[in-house]
């Protein structure tokens, strides 16, 4: 999606659960590589400016923006992007 359309890749960061689960100033955004199922990418750092209580607002921040899509990074963690849920490897 981040390289089909920029504008939807930004409404996924303003989703928002039930719960408050992005309840800090600032979101880390990683994009699924699936080339390599261990590999992501980093998605940029997106400002919260405003909590509704349906989604977030935010904003792209300039921090790191040279990388995005650009620096990949490894881990044993598996996220599924359909359920937005985090889980780790045995």
């Amino acid at each position: 999606m981040w390289a089909r359309d920029r504008g939807e890749w930004q409404g996924w960061q303003e989703y928002r659960p039930a719960r408050d689960e992005f309840n800090r100033p600032k979101i880390f955004s990683l994009i699924q590589f699936y080339h390599e199922p261990d590999a992501w990418l980093f998605g940029g750092v997106f400002r919260v400016s405003e909590r509704l209580s349906d989604r977030y607002v935010v904003m792209l921040s300039e921090e790191g923006r040279g990388f995005i899509g650009r620096l990949k990074c490894h881990s044993a963690c598996n996220i599924d992007p359909l359920s937005r849920g985090i889980g780790v490897q045995n």
